[in-house]
């Protein structure tokens, strides 16, 4: 609840003032931030990172049921599964019983803790200051409107947890089941009534679910990483030891959430929702700074305050081992005020999903970009490299050859082209304005959506690549880039979206970005290493405000579309495809993965197919794009031209 952990951020020494730049040149790629600064990075060899993480593997049958890789590896009684590390995006029904919890774990109480929002902030109260009573201003929240929901699929993690849960039910055998809690936790209450979201617990051994209030890149940071107790008891005071403190109630754990002012999180706070086992819990109702040291004795396992009894506030619970905690999910909210239209809010939240600043299955996503750099790439597990070769094998819309094989995959994550492309992204969505789909730009509702946003749709990708990591708002998308091995490489070590000389992509509809939905489309432009393999990008793509036309070329259209105030255009020749999307200005696109693949013979190649739609219900939700704005589109300011390079392709 207070313990915290440092999630980076110190500014590298590099760092200096924009506009001291360096020279720009094919060789020193220059960083823009929102801080205002430039970060000259050489275009050379990055770290390459293994995920699969050698022989560690856990039985399946002791996994949560409901996890992705529990579900993946199946059912066998005895079989066992490699090493995972992932964080996966709750469905909207998980974050249902997500809600539930909250509500039904809020008490209207405030203690000292709750610190006053105002500057100057009002001294320290017992029972809290004024401003942040229920009936102070702007008071205590009413509601906690959930955001997204992340669950932690660690096995390292879990292994160390259900070893000292084993370690600790051996050492109290004797007095099995042990002396539980009255009343019953607020918690217990609720999680009985979801087994769909929460695991069975071990209930004589008092292993329980509890919230950790902390600042919202700590809990990231925590998820990622376990918790630090080096950092114990820093944010909650130590009224009971060094530890790990919780809370059963979501209003006690509030009052140590920060969020992050001025940042991409201001507004938005963060608790872990926590399996903790308890074991033999030592019991006071009185400040004790003693109480690890009755647990260092081996009498008790961990330690519960409650002032509740006798101060109608809330208990606290805090253990000394890290091992007994696995951070099951990381809660990110925002506070909802007696002020505030709480339903209207809960309704938005519950349609519109915050987005996390980096993808969340990302091994950085609990890092800043703007500040903490990073560029590596990794070798992605197998089983994200099964889900791209179907997204890979559904993409080639070629029925009469055989299907393209992924050779290797490396996921890219590299801060600095990160930092652009989410700029842009934030200046689309300034403009308030929802964006029109792309299977709406034709007039025909029911057909055009963008192929690999069906094809995701179909697969179980959420811990992997994730359509709840896209914002169809803004026409956010999945697209393949085809190039040569040498210009995807260099792409990939930093350069972003290049085209240089040698690029083989024409200008059939303007001058711009070319990217396809169809991978059939994206091969005709890559060339082939020496061992007959291709280099693909798959790239996120903010397309925003598109430009539609059907005519067979349109050199122009990239002229036609500015005029109109466009980001993007979507050439659709004769109606009938392939499709192709050129992206305006460079800083719109992010090459995520660079997959190496050995194409089918060229013989075997027939025309490219036009995609089918696939069943009615998939055609509800598309991507594409924009209702028309006023104002032209902007050329990329100067940082952002010398980070990006001219690209027609």
């Amino acid at each position: 609840m207070g313990c915290l952990q440092s999630s980076g951020g110190k500014e590298p020494e590099e760092l200096r003032p924009r506009d001291e730049e360096a020279e720009g040149s094919d060789e020193e790629i220059p960083r823009a931030t929102s801080s205002g600064y430039i970060v000259p990075t050489a275009v050379d060899e990055v770290e390459v990172v293994n995920e699969e993480h050698g022989a560690h593997e856990v039985p399946v049958e002791s996994l949560p049921a409901y996890w992705t890789n529990r579900r993946v590896h199946g059912e066998a009684s005895g079989k066992l599964c490699q090493h995972f590390d992932q964080m996966v995006c709750v469905s909207e029904a998980g974050r249902q019983a997500i809600r539930e919890l909250v509500r039904g774990t809020y008490r209207p109480l405030v203690t000292q803790d709750r610190p006053c929002p105002k500057e100057p902030a009002c001294p320290k109260t017992p029972a809290g200051c004024p401003c942040v009573k229920p009936d102070g201003t702007p008071g205590l929240p009413t509601e906690y409107v959930v955001r997204r929901v992340i669950r932690v699929e660690d096995s390292e993690m879990w292994t160390r947890y259900a070893q000292k849960r084993s370690q600790i039910r051996e050492r109290r055998a004797h007095r099995m089941p042990l002396r539980g809690l009255e009343p019953e936790l607020f918690t217990s209450q609720v999680v009985a009534t979801n087994p769909g979201s929460y695991d069975s617990l071990d209930t004589g051994l008092n292993e329980v679910y509890l919230w950790h209030g902390t600042h919202v890149r700590t809990g990231l940071a925590i998820a990622q990483h376990d918790f630090n107790l080096e950092f114990a008891g820093s944010g909650a005071g130590g009224m009971l030891g060094s530890g790990i403190y919780f809370a059963e109630s979501c209003t006690k754990a509030d009052e140590y959430a920060t969020d992050e002012p001025g940042g991409y999180y201001e507004g938005i706070f963060g608790m872990l929702l926590c399996r903790v086992t308890m074991g033999s819990m030592f019991y006071t109702t009185q400040r004790r700074a003693d109480a690890a040291e009755q647990v260092e004795s081996g009498k008790f396992d961990s330690t519960v305050g409650d002032r509740m009894k006798f101060h109608n506030t809330f208990r606290e619970f805090v253990v000394y081992d890290s091992d007994q905690v696995y951070p099951e999910y990381v809660v990110l909210y925002s506070r909802a005020y007696k002020a505030d239209d709480a339903a209207a809010l809960q309704l938005e939240a519950s349609r519109n999903p915050f987005h996390l600043q980096l993808p969340v299955y990302w091994n950085n996503f609990h890092a800043n970009p703007d500040s903490d750099v990073f560029r590596v790439q990794y070798k992605v597990r197998e089983q994200t490299r099964a889900l791209l070769q179907h997204l890979v094998t559904g993409s080639f819309l070629h029925p009469a050859a055989e299907g393209p094989e992924i050779l290797d995959v490396r996921r890219v994550e590299f801060s600095n082209m990160w930092s652009i492309y989410m700029d842009f992204r934030r200046q689309v969505q300034s403009r308030g304005a929802v964006c029109m789909p792309v299977n709406e730009l034709d007039g025909k509702a029911e057909t055009g959506h963008t192929l690999t946003h069906n094809l995701m749709k179909e697969l179980s990708a959420e811990d992997c690549v994730s359509l709840e990591n896209l914002d169809v708002t803004v026409n956010e998308a999945l697209l393949w880039h085809g190039t040569s091995p040498e210009l995807a490489e260099k792409m990939c070590r930093g350069a972003g979206l290049h085209a240089h000389k040698e690029s083989m992509h024409g200008s059939r509809f303007g001058k711009g970005t070319y990217f396809s939905e169809g991978l059939g489309k994206c091969l005709e432009y890559c060339t082939e290493d020496a061992n007959g393999a291709v280099y693909v990008l798959l790239c996120r793509a903010v397309c925003g405000d598109i430009f539609y036309t059907e005519d067979e070329e349109s050199p122009k259209a990239h002229s036609l579309a500015r005029a109109e105030g466009k980001d993007s255009i979507l050439a659709n020749p004769g109606g009938v495809g392939p499709r192709e999307y050129v992206l305006l200005q460079r800083c719109q696109a992010y090459p995520e993965f660079i997959l190496r693949i050995k194409p089918p013979p060229a013989a075997e190649l027939v025309p490219e197919a036009v995609a089918e739609e696939p069943a009615a219900e998939a055609a509800e939700e598309g991507l594409g794009g924009c209702l028309p704005v006023a104002e032209a589109v902007a050329e990329p300011p100067a940082e952002h031209e010398r980070f990006w390079s001219s690209s027609t392709g």
